[in-house]
């Protein structure tokens, strides 16, 4: 299900200059690839110039359309590195660990290129690195999440120095016609029509440290991010924000009041502020329990008890009556259909 249907955030253009340059490599002009756009080859020069989503989801169809080789995002995605994520990437480096970095990744994606909201999330056994796109990307699809999970895969062993132990990749698309490319690019399960797209990988990878990480500069960091977010506010920032703060704490769900303060506001703004976009504090909680719960009951053995008890449910039949009333079905019926 997406969640939210106006203009989403704007995208530097930093992911444009990935496919003209893939393009180039396979002997397409980056004025043939920018042709009809608002765009020119010098625009390029200035990767952190943001442009509006729906723009780049044009530029994205056209680079497919022109890739003289099928896959485009698995491509594009391995172009990329830290170094080229700009203040973000900065940030990433200065973190401790993987799990740090992940969580600032996820908070700050729309400083970057990713067209993904994306999430950490992670059980006893494993680690779940989630991408949701905001809007229904159609065709674009494909490349969105090969660019996003390819990337991950390249920037995790630069960060590292490791590969990361990937168990599983699911897609909620049909498997493509050149499926043997994802294979190459994975060399994990593949799960193709599946409810979330996201990577599956051995929990204790979190723990790997940053091999540049400079606890001592990771607020400076951050505080660029920050300051890029204020300078290119997005409509739906709030509610990423929101979303990032509530994933580092699973199981906490504070009420809006605390969550208000956290963000340097009174509870009546937060409110007023997440009216005037169509949320509400309690609406995004309960989608992201959702979302949490049924990660959990297709990707983990914990008992429908142990579930409820990591979203936050001190009584497990709270979480069955909520559960069913989100999806029409008990946990174990979700469980053992999924």
């Amino acid at each position: 299900m997406y969640l939210a249907q106006r203009e989403p955030w704007s995208v530097p253009l930093q992911m444009v200059g990935l496919i003209a340059q893939e393009l180039q490599s396979q002997g397409v002009a980056v004025e043939d690839y920018l042709q009809g756009s608002p765009l020119c080859p010098q625009d390029l020069a200035t990767p952190d110039k943001p442009i509006a989503y729906r723009q780049m989801l044009e530029l994205i169809r056209r680079g497919v359309t022109l890739s003289r080789r099928a896959g485009l995002g698995l491509d594009v995605g391995r172009r990329q590195t830290p170094a080229g994520l700009g203040v973000l990437g900065y940030a990433i480096n200065c973190c401790a660990t993987a799990r740090d970095a992940l969580l600032t990744g996820a908070k700050y994606h729309a400083v970057a290129s990713s067209i993904n909201r994306l999430a950490l999330s992670e059980d006893a056994r494993h680690a779940y690195w989630i991408a949701t796109p905001p809007i229904d990307l159609q065709e674009a699809l494909p490349f969105a999440i090969e660019e996003e999970f390819s990337a991950f895969c390249r920037n995790s062993e630069l960060l590292t120095g490791k590969k990361a132990p990937l168990v599983e990749v699911h897609f909620t698309y049909d498997a493509p016609a050149y499926v043997y490319r994802y294979q190459e690019a994975f060399d994990a399960a593949l799960r193709f029509n599946a409810p979330t797209n996201q990577i599956v990988f051995d929990v204790g990878a979190l723990d790997l440290p940053i091999l540049q990480g400079n606890p001592l500069s990771v607020a400076h960091g951050v505080q660029l991010c920050e300051n890029f977010l204020a300078n290119n506010p997005s409509t739906d920032d709030l509610t990423l924000r929101i979303c990032a703060m509530l994933l580092r704490t699973p199981g906490v769900f504070p009420p809006a009041e605390e969550v208000a303060a956290s963000l340097h506001m009174s509870a009546r703004t937060l409110r007023y502020q997440l009216a005037q976009i169509g949320q509400s504090y309690q609406a995004i909680v309960e989608r992201l329990k959702l979302q949490l719960s049924r990660d959990y009951l297709e990707n983990s053995p914990l008992k429908v008890e142990d579930i409820a008890w990591r979203l936050g449910y001190l009584d497990a039949r709270n979480f069955r009556r909520a559960f069913k009333a989100w999806t029409g079905v008990t946990p174990s019926e979700y469980r053992r259909t999924g």
